[in-house]
């Protein structure tokens, strides 16, 4: 029996916009064929093509959006110009308007994609899901200069309007000039500072609201207000998306003879004799080492459209470089030395090979006649990587229709004419989604006329749904210096203390796929040192709960185990010199859940380093053989971790005595 498995770009994608203005890719099962000869419904998944500025309560709320301009300060030398842009961007489409697209990509599929047996769904009612994203992260577009000098602003001389323009490059003076922020006592920001906050990781659900806030100079204040009110937006926000892609079961054969193969790579070996996944791609695609290897991937089965998806996986080079790194590693490559391994990783991206590290070319081979004969039947998953990127203009059509849209969207402010007030806009940005945090915490302090701190606090919860974002902000009106007797050390009248902490769920110890070791007091962590915390001056205040002081870890087992084996791992801590820190932890896999994530967490961190050893030990219970690598690795970042065949000269062999 077949059941769906998730989408694949084999059969390629359907682009659909509804009347409304939604858009949305959609693609088809990898198993559609095979479902639909079963008797079963197709499968297709969606992700949305655009972002929109999100609104309050549903598309009949106000936007989620706000630039408020600031003026004031005449008694300065230079007045204070400028503003404050907060905007959410969301991905979501409202389920009517889904139920459009996906009506006319039904309409568009019975009758264009009959040819293609992954899309014709053949009379059958298809069902929806949404893709699987295995990471996200979003953007906006700034407005300041580069150092490039690619993108800044000018001022018309006759209009006076400040336009977008592209030039060379800036002049250094110029440049710092233009970007630099306020460096003396009653300085301004300068005409040309732009602050943003709130780019980077973003939520596992494409259709999250995910929030920006920017501090403006003139310059940005003003290109903002004027193009938002007109007929385009110079602002963009971006999306980049890393889907999980399979392909419809196939046979893969590579047929080769390794001593013409151990020739090419010697004849092309760079300066260290090293080589990464990316040095293996360029050989196997761009070299005549395509003539020394012979390549054949045929779909199983017969169906509609099924040469056109041989084709395309045939030019999806990660499959064939993974199989063949896969043999090449046991008979022309060795293991590079760590320290030339760490060197070559961090300059050309060995992180990113299939081991993790980068592999020397050996001395010389003994099988000089074997010959490279590798076939498989399978169905694998990769990862697509989607960028969405969309102008901002969800804001226009409300600026011509709606009623005191000026004074709601685009509020202002004078300096001059109100008292002192100090806001900070708390925000919590964690990864709920780990279960790793109970809550984030914040208290705010600001002293009395004796110089005594007064605090509020606020404590930060996981929101029940992704787009329920949420922040808090204190207020105090501001006092002079000679207003406060005895102030507390750092204290300045513009500054109020922050003490920030991240408080942590209780580790399961039944857990067998997370394992956290937690040793901070009483599971709190405090990101700002002293009794009265941190003194700050800023406006916008992050309680961050991603610290170097969490050393977090995702786990993942690569290769393959038979029925009757178990793979183990171990891994532990290391410092700088190499030497373990702290106790083991040990991970257990076999074939039923070998591709479960899972993660190593310890807080705090035992080394500012982040780097630890690691072994895999393979137990053979139908013979009563293990195996495993010769010494632990070392290594930094997510692990992943390769389980060695039996006969590959990396690892030691042994049968386990029986017990008695």
């Amino acid at each position: 029996m077949t059941d769906p498995i998730g989408p694949t770009m084999a059969g390629g994608h359907q682009p659909i916009d509804s009347e409304d203005g939604y858009r949305a890719l959609f693609y088809p099962d990898a198993n559609n064929y095979e479902l639909m000869r079963e008797g079963k419904n197709p499968v297709y998944y969606w992700v949305p093509d655009q972002l929109r500025i999100a609104r309050h309560g549903g598309e009949k709320g106000d936007y989620k959006f706000s630039l408020l301009r600031f003026a004031g300060g005449a008694g300065a030398v230079k007045p204070t110009v400028g503003g404050v842009l907060g905007l959410t961007t969301t991905g979501s489409i409202p389920a009517a308007a889904m139920e459009r697209l996906q009506k006319k990509l039904i309409e568009k599929i019975t009758s264009t994609s009959s040819n293609n047996g992954l899309w014709n769904p053949q009379g059958r009612e298809p069902m929806f899901r949404p893709v699987t994203l295995l990471a996200s992260t979003a953007s906006i577009s700034d407005l300041k200069f580069t150092q490039t000098g690619l993108r800044h602003f000018v001022q018309d001389k006759k209009t006076k309007k400040f336009e977008f323009r592209t030039s060379g490059m800036l002049g250094k003076g110029n440049r710092e000039k233009i970007v630099k922020g306020p460096t003396k006592k009653d300085e301004g920001i300068g005409d040309w500072y732009w602050v943003l906050q709130g780019a980077g990781a973003a939520s596992m659900d494409p259709t999250s609201e995910h929030a920006f806030t920017a501090l403006l100079g003139r310059g940005p204040a003003a290109i903002l207000y004027d193009t938002f009110k007109g007929a385009s937006t110079v602002i963009y926000a971006g999306l980049v998306m890393d889907l999980q892609m399979w392909t419809p079961k196939i046979e893969l054969s590579v047929k080769g003879e390794w001593k013409k193969i151990y020739d090419h790579f010697s004849a092309h070996a760079n300066a260290h004799n090293l080589w990464t996944s990316a040095d293996i791609r360029y050989q196997l695609n761009h070299t005549d080492l395509k003539g020394k290897i012979s390549v054949e991937i045929s779909p199983i089965g017969s169906f509609p459209g099924s040469a056109d998806i041989a084709k395309y996986l045939r030019d999806k080079s990660d499959l064939v470089l993974d199989r063949f790194t896969q043999e090449a590693q046991r008979i022309i490559f060795d293991p590079a030395p760590v320290d030339e391994t760490a060197a070559e990783a961090s300059s050309s991206g060995a992180g990113a090979s299939p081991w993790g590290v980068a592999f020397a070319l050996k001395k010389r081979i003994d099988e000089t006649e074997l010959d490279l004969a590798y076939k498989e039947t399978m169905q694998f998953s990769h990862v697509q990587q989607t960028v969405v990127s969309s102008s901002l203009q969800g804001l226009l059509h409300a600026m011509a229709t709606e009623e005191n849209a000026e004074g709601k969207y685009f509020p202002s402010v004078n300096l001059d004419d109100w008292p002192k007030e100090l806001a900070r806009t708390t925000a919590p940005i964690a990864s709920w989604q780990t279960k790793l945090f109970h809550s984030l915490s914040v208290q705010i302090g600001y002293p009395d006329k004796s110089g005594a701190l007064l605090w509020k606090n606020h404590v930060f919860t996981a929101p029940n749904s992704s787009t329920e974002l949420e922040n808090w902000t204190y207020t105090v009106f501001q006092k002079a210096e000679h207003e406060v007797e005895n102030p507390p050390a750092g204290w300045k009248p513009d500054r109020t203390f922050v003490k920030r902490a991240i408080h942590f769920n209780e580790p399961d110890p039944y857990d067998e796929f997370h394992i956290r070791r937690i040793t901070v007091p009483e599971g709190m962590l405090q990101l700002d040192k002293g009794d009265n915390g941190t003194p700050l001056n800023d406006s916008i205040v992050e309680v961050r709960a991603q610290s170097n002081t969490i050393m977090a870890v995702p786990v993942h087992f690569r290769g393959v185990l038979k029925e009757n084996q178990e793979a183990e791992l171990t891994v532990q801590a290391v410092d700088e010199k190499n030497q373990p820190i702290g106790e083991e932890a040990r991970f257990y896999a076999d074939a039923a859940n070998l591709r479960q994530p899972r993660s190593w967490t310890l807080c705090p961190a035992p080394s500012p380093s982040h780097r630890y050893q690691y072994k895999v030990t393979v137990y053979d219970w139908s013979d009563g053989s293990e195996w495993g690598s010769k010494r632990p690795t070392i290594s930094s970042g997510p692990l992943r971790a390769p389980i060695l065949p039996k006969n590959s000269q990396n690892v030691t062999f042994r049968f386990r005595e029986r017990q008695k």
